[in-house]
């Protein structure tokens, strides 16, 4: 007799089959609907209840295990530990906030504040991008594995008044062998055509909010002139440029109907064929608690997002954690399922450089004192032990709906700059369960 795992995800595909994820040993397997409401609705099973031969195939897989809820539980959590320790000694995330100042005035945007107020006068200059240079070679030597690969930020970091000021973080970190990516909004991204290159700025991510008149409702220019058809040219520049380029869609009630329509749009302007190419469906939050309930309807619930995609014929899919990559990736190179315990480099190493000399944990926090975790005038970081180890401390088994969520390894625990006050749930299972039909869908298609 063996006790039925509590970390068994199933997935109720749309032929008379069953796909198992296990929550923390990495296996995937498709089973007949029978088994799988069989492991649904016994706590234990014996060789008995299954031919040895698929009683022993469970057992091996994790599905069937010796240990006792409280057991797996616990080895459940030390798995989680053990996960961020040794990702810690592996990796960092360096970002750069070129600048707080932004040629745009998005209402949904989360740092409008820093935009608005004094922030927005403050650039990077020379002489803290060779500090902050210098401070990322200090923290390198604490990690075991080096990282070369820079974010740049804002505001909008690619303004073309600090044209010079990016040429010359690119040109410094060529030559320590870095490469770039930017989030950007691309109206100005023309002027920095030239520093688009698979060795320099590699890879850009431009927000696109529908269709024409749509996205220029919800993307506005401080000088209110329209923006769509300005982005658009200047990603066909990108794109001749061989670098990677995901258009970002922030999704709501009022413009998910125009996913669509504006692949369609990119599929006659022939952008869909270059194979860097991506959109990728990200549900708007609302940062702005003053709005009144009408407008703060126009927001999707996370299950309401999924629930769209799950009906929509789109082949680019939804923002969901890299789930459907995971998931996929496994079948295709039949591969455990790779798991961590933290949802992002906050937590295990991400610094974010910005024009006080300040450092922060991530985007999410940036111009929020309170947050700050170092200062990088002198070159050399100096840390707020508190507060750094507040964000490196943070994994899954911090919080209790999560220490022993069968989905948990997957997700992460959701965002830790969300999460400061309240926790939220990313509700996973909803996401491992659109993901892994579209996983599967895929393979079995192919």
């Amino acid at each position: 007799m063996l006790r039925v795992s509590s970390y068994i995800i199933f997935v109720d595909l749309d032929d008379d089959s069953v796909m198992l994820l296990h929550g923390y040993a990495g296996s995937i397997d498709i089973v007949p609907r029978s088994v799988a409401d069989l492991l649904r609705s016994r706590e234990s099973v014996s060789c008995s209840d299954f031919d040895s031969e698929l009683f022993e195939g469970l057992a091996n897989r994790r599905y069937l295990t010796k240990l006792s809820q409280e057991e797996e539980n616990d080895y459940f959590r030390r798995m989680a530990v053990a996960l961020h320790k040794k990702d810690m000694l592996l990796y960092a995330s360096y970002t750069f906030v070129v600048t707080y100042d932004c040629n745009f005035r998005c209402p949904y945007c989360f740092e409008r504040e820093l935009v608005k107020g004094t922030h927005k006068r403050h650039a990077m200059t020379k002489e803290m991008v060779d500090k902050a240079f210098s401070a990322i070679m200090e923290i390198q030597k604490s990690k075991q594995r080096e990282s070369k690969h820079i974010t740049l930020f804002g505001g909008e970091p690619l303004l073309k008044e600090n044209l010079e000021l990016v040429e010359y973080i690119v040109a410094k970190g060529a030559e320590a062998g870095f490469t770039f990516s930017a989030i950007t909004n691309g109206y100005d991204l023309d002027a920095f055509v030239h520093l688009l290159a698979p060795d320099s700025i590699r890879s850009l991510q431009i927000t696109i909010d529908g269709t024409e008149d749509m996205h220029n409702q919800k993307r506005l220019h401080k000088d209110d002139v329209p923006t769509f058809k300005k982005i658009v040219d200047n990603i066909g520049m990108a794109i001749d440029k061989d670098i990677a380029i995901t258009i970002r869609f922030n999704t709501d009630r009022n413009n998910f109907s125009q996913l669509k329509e504006l692949k369609d749009y990119f599929d006659a302007l022939g952008y869909t064929k270059h194979k860097k190419f991506a959109i990728d469906s990200a549900r708007l939050e609302n940062f702005d608690e003053s709005l009144d309930n009408k407008d703060k309807q126009a927001f999707l619930s996370q299950k309401e997002f999924i629930k769209k995609h799950e009906t929509l014929d789109f082949e680019y899919g939804c923002h969901d954690y890299a789930t459907y990559g995971k998931i996929y990736r496994s079948i295709y190179k039949q591969t455990p399922l790779p798991y961590r315990s933290t949802f992002c480099y906050s937590q295990i190493g991400g610094y974010v450089f910005d024009p006080f000399f300040k450092i922060y944990p991530c985007w999410e926090v940036i111009g929020e004192r309170d947050y700050c975790i170092g200062d990088y005038s002198g070159g050399v970081p100096v840390w707020d032990e508190h507060r750094l180890n507040y964000w490196h401390e943070d994994n899954i088994t911090k919080r209790q709906a999560c220490s022993t969520c069968k989905c948990a390894l997957l997700c992460g625990g959701g965002c830790t700059a969300h999460n400061i006050r309240d926790h939220h749930c990313t509700h996973m299972l909803e996401m491992i369960a659109y993901a892994a039909k579209k996983a599967y869908n895929k393979y079995m298609n192919n």
